[in-house]
């Protein structure tokens, strides 16, 4: 009988493996794309396969340690180009930037044109990544400018863009969480030349791993909204 229902179990197993309507995804990735890509893709996701469970979990970009004990399906996050781990295969989804944003009732938005010298000692909000917050002060030594200091140092990326509609804040923000927040939160980009540098987004999985239909299906609305909404 043991042998029969380990049958069992091996059969409902490839089941849920090769059916796109059932079971589960885990996906690992920043804030950052957890509160931009990866809120339009679920809730695409979710409405188009009610009967699979998502659940997003967060980490850096790096932390491929998830994919290698199984822990998640796959990471979406900033990938390396070339990219270097051989027992894990990356694909790239769209290059990603940081614009100074403001609210749109600041006294920035309504201006045409600012320099970043003008911003300077303005209310600046840090992102809590030291690589982040190192990406705006590089921007601002690039060209010669002083860099700003942080009025506040935050994790969340929601307490940024709530604080940022106050209209009394400056920060700088990607474009993963702008396409999904900008209206919502009535967010202005400000005319700067803001010397960010770009990085790359993709989706990394493990090797010699099968992804299930439901995965399978998941990555592909990834990619399907990351071709909607970014121009490569």
């Amino acid at each position: 009988m043991g042998a029969f229902d380990e049958l069992r179990q091996g059969m409902k197993d490839i089941e849920r493996l090769s059916d796109p309507s059932t079971g589960e995804v885990r996906v690992a990735c920043s804030e950052a794309i957890a509160s931009g890509l990866l809120s339009m893709v679920t809730e695409r996701f979710v409405r188009e396969h009610p009967h699979v469970v998502v659940r997003v979990s967060g980490a850096n970009n790096r932390d491929f340690r998830l994919l290698r004990d199984r822990s998640v399906d796959f990471l979406v996050g900033g990938i390396e180009v070339p990219f270097s781990e051989d027992d894990l295969e990356a694909v790239p989804l769209y290059r990603e930037r940081l614009h100074v944003v403001a609210g749109s009732q600041s006294r920035w938005a309504r201006r045409r044109k600012i320099s970043l010298a003008e911003l300077a000692d303005e209310r600046w909000l840090f992102p809590g990544d030291p690589a982040f917050s190192a990406l705006i002060s590089e921007a601002f030594k690039a060209t010669g400018v002083k860099a700003p200091k942080a009025s506040a140092t935050i994790y969340s990326i929601h307490q940024r863009v709530s604080l940022l509609a106050t209209a009394n804040f400056v920060s700088a923000l990607s474009d993963s969480v702008l396409r999904q927040n900008a209206d919502r939160f009535a967010l202005k980009i400000l005319p700067v030349n803001f010397a960010s540098p770009t990085w790359e987004v993709g989706i990394v999985t493990l090797k010699k791993r099968t992804t299930s239909a439901a995965g399978q299906a998941f990555i592909g609305s990834i990619r399907e909204v990351a071709r909607l909404t970014t121009k490569r």
